[in-house]
């Protein structure tokens, strides 16, 4: 994302086109996303061995992430709104922003990883 920032800002001369995500994106996307959640459930089966009401929790869990996670993609769509209407001829600079934060939270989750 830095990478194609940076290209659309040396050349701003072309004009900025909608993102069309293929059939092929949105299914690795999904994917991932579930690989995610598999890891999760991994997690939450290992502290939830030695409760007794195994059953009640793991349903309470995936109702509180399904909740949780709706409500943040639901505020996020919101939010991208407004933004993408503050950026819409800068682009290139939302770009950057966007793949700056996504390696700082990579950084941070490594960091986690090795402290904690």
């Amino acid at each position: 994302m830095i990478y194609d920032g940076i290209n659309e800002l040396r050349s701003p001369e072309e004009e900025i086109q909608p993102k069309q995500f293929s059939v092929t994106e949105v299914l690795l996307q999904g994917v991932a996303t579930s690989i995610d959640a598999l890891a999760v459930g991994f997690s939450l089966n290992t502290m939830l061995s030695g409760v007794s009401d195994v059953q009640l929790w793991a349903w309470l869990s995936v109702l509180l992430i399904g909740l949780t996670t709706f409500a943040i993609t639901f505020v996020g769509v919101i939010i991208g709104k407004k933004v993408g209407k503050l950026f819409q001829k800068k682009a290139s600079v939302a770009e950057i922003v966007g793949g700056a934060v996504l390696v700082l939270i990579a950084i941070k989750i490594v960091i986690e990883s090795y402290v904690g």
